[in-house]
């Protein structure tokens, strides 16, 4: 079965990097236009490890992107107790299409890339991931509401 997307579209606001456990996560929201005029989606995308940092340290609100990934769905519990269900895309590729006011002659593309020992380590630490994960969404300074995955594969880039 297949469960690709893929997005081009404008960062909405300037990347914060964050920490889980050992792993950095960048959490940003892509604007996807239209066609018609004056309108767009935006999509969650939920960047990991180096693509993360390196997509923090380079993008920047307006920059230009492209998000291959995978569409992920998880439901978890607020800070108040109630249910939330939040769908997502867990980036495994991203492609910077024009430089963010962070350095003006940057482009790049940052792949990961999944190996099965790699594999075998992330699902060992997933567990643990998932609780530090879902104990952060219940922060009151989670703006975000749960809109973390835990992905199980390690990261490479491609310059």
């Amino acid at each position: 079965m297949i469960n690709k997307s893929v997005f081009e579209g404008r960062v909405t606001k300037d990347p914060e990097l964050k920490t889980v456990g050992e792993k950095s996560v960048v959490n940003t929201t892509i604007a996807v236009p239209r066609t018609k005029k004056d309108e767009a989606d935006f999509i969650p995308v939920v960047i990991w490890g180096k693509q993360a940092e390196s997509f923090a340290k380079y993008m920047s609100k307006g920059s230009l992107v492209s998000v291959e990934g995978r569409l992920s769905s998880r439901t978890y519990e607020s800070s108040t107790g109630e249910k939330r269900f939040v769908l997502e895309i867990v980036a495994y590729k991203v492609n910077f299409l024009s430089s963010g006011k962070k350095n003006s002659s940057v482009s790049e593309k940052i792949e990961t890339k999944s190996q099965n020992q790699e594999q075998g380590q992330a699902v060992e630490n997933e567990s643990t991931y998932s609780q530090e994960i879902n104990e952060y969404y219940k922060t009151p300074d989670n703006q975000y509401g749960g809109l973390y995955d835990v992905g199980g594969s390690g990261v490479t880039m491609n310059w």
